[in-house]
């Protein structure tokens, strides 16, 4: 689910690096399948995880999106506090020029944030705290479902913020 859409199932892969599980790949502990593709890629750049953080006027334009008027098509509902409506959530992320820049998942209301959040991976040069992103909230019509009720996408501002995310 989700508005990112790739033909190439590597899209939809992770590293143990761009997860931040980088140091308990062993990788001098003995053989398993794999391996070998790790070792090769561990000096590579990795896309980095971040907690993105989503601007609260975008928030309520999704739920005001979806009490429009019956003749327009709603905004993809939102629940809250935990908004997964797929198995797999991927929702495409872009930087401020519309460029393709990663993933994001699992959206979530954290009321210690009292912020909408999701997890994402990102390319590494975005991921500094602070830095402005956008991503589509919403399935593309190309993928309308027997299972979801009919809606349009909308853009959602974000600011990416360290993962894991939180006040101390």
């Amino acid at each position: 689910g989700g508005s990112y859409n790739s033909p190439n199932i590597e899209d939809y892969y992770f590293t143990p690096w761009e997860l931040g599980y980088g140091n308990v790949a062993k990788l001098d502990k003995g053989e398993f399948v794999g391996r070998d593709a790790l070792a090769a890629s561990k000096d590579d750049e990795h896309r980095a995880k971040v907690s993105l953080v989503w601007n609260p006027a975008d928030v309520a334009k999704i739920v005001e999106g979806y009490m429009s008027p019956a003749d327009e098509l709603p905004t993809r509902y939102l629940e809250f506090p935990r908004s997964n409506y797929a198995t797999w959530l991927y929702d495409a992320v872009s930087d401020t020029d519309g460029n393709r820049i990663g993933v994001s998942m699992y959206p979530t209301f954290l009321w210690t944030e009292r912020s909408m959040c999701t997890l994402g991976v990102i390319d590494a040069k975005y991921s500094e705290p602070g830095t402005e992103v956008s991503f589509v909230w919403g399935e593309p019509e190309s993928r309308a479902s027997k299972y979801l009720e009919p809606h349009r996408q909308i853009e959602v501002r974000a600011t990416v913020a360290p993962a894991p995310i939180g006040k101390r």
